[in-house]
């Protein structure tokens, strides 16, 4: 967690993938455009004090695990916002307004809300940063043929399944959701998205006695099943 000095303060920056709490919320959270955006988000204050928000639209990567690695925006992505800084009063909401192109498509960047929370005590300020992330898609949409998923393995000591995904296009996709099967039940686990010719790791905790015999892959117009039996495996 960074933290940085300036003006005789400790500015402590939380970064987050989702508001911290009520007080302080940025919806939506994700937007995605076909070519060109011409969008907004809000940023609202529930609480009982004014405060400062300033802006700032960064560029990221994904790793293998599925973690975001930000930077500065690249050089050809271009993004134009309504306001870079402002205030909002008690229970209201701004909003942003922006318009953002790239030279190269898919593209993906974020918008960061740097909100100047109440010092927690003297001499240390705190900047919550919300996040609106948004993408800049083609009209060629992901395709079955386009996607290759790893033999699975269960591990029975962690009680884990991994196994991973491949998007061997350049299109983006997403994937809406995961099933995990068995004679003893199923489980359900929320979706990520799948990056142009990237591979994802995915790590999902099976609480069933019986190990799973199958997993259901959901894409927008798509999916998968596929036989677990015959990657089961110890530690």
């Amino acid at each position: 967690m960074p933290i940085s000095r300036q003006c005789g303060l400790f500015f402590l920056f939380l970064s987050l993938s989702a508001p911290a709490s009520p007080a302080q919320t940025v919806l939506p959270i994700i937007s995605e455009y076909t070519g060109q955006a011409d969008g907004s988000f809000q940023v609202r204050n529930e609480t009982l004090a004014p405060f400062a928000v300033v802006l700032e639209a960064r560029s990221f990567g994904v790793t293998l695990e599925g973690v975001p690695v930000y930077r500065s925006l690249d050089a050809d992505v271009a993004v134009t916002l309504s306001a870079k800084s402002f205030r909002v009063p008690p229970h209201r909401a701004y909003t942003v307004f922006y318009k953002a192109r790239s030279q190269k498509l898919p593209a993906w960047f974020t918008i960061y809300s740097d909100i100047q929370a109440k010092p927690t005590s003297p001499g240390v300020q705190v900047v919550i940063r919300l996040p609106h992330t948004v993408y800049l898609l083609t009209k060629d949409e992901l395709r079955r043929s386009d996607v290759v998923i790893s033999q699975g393995i269960f591990n029975p000591v962690t009680r884990q399944v991994t196994f991973t995904i491949e998007n061997k296009s350049e299109s983006f996709g997403r994937v809406q959701t995961v099933e995990l099967r068995s004679l003893a039940g199923r489980q359900s686990y929320g979706g990520f998205p799948c990056f142009p010719r990237q591979k994802r790791l995915v790590v999902l905790d099976w609480k069933n006695p019986i190990p799973p015999n199958s997993v259901e892959i959901a894409f927008p117009k798509f999916k998968f099943e596929v036989p677990f039996p015959a990657y089961l495996s110890g530690p």
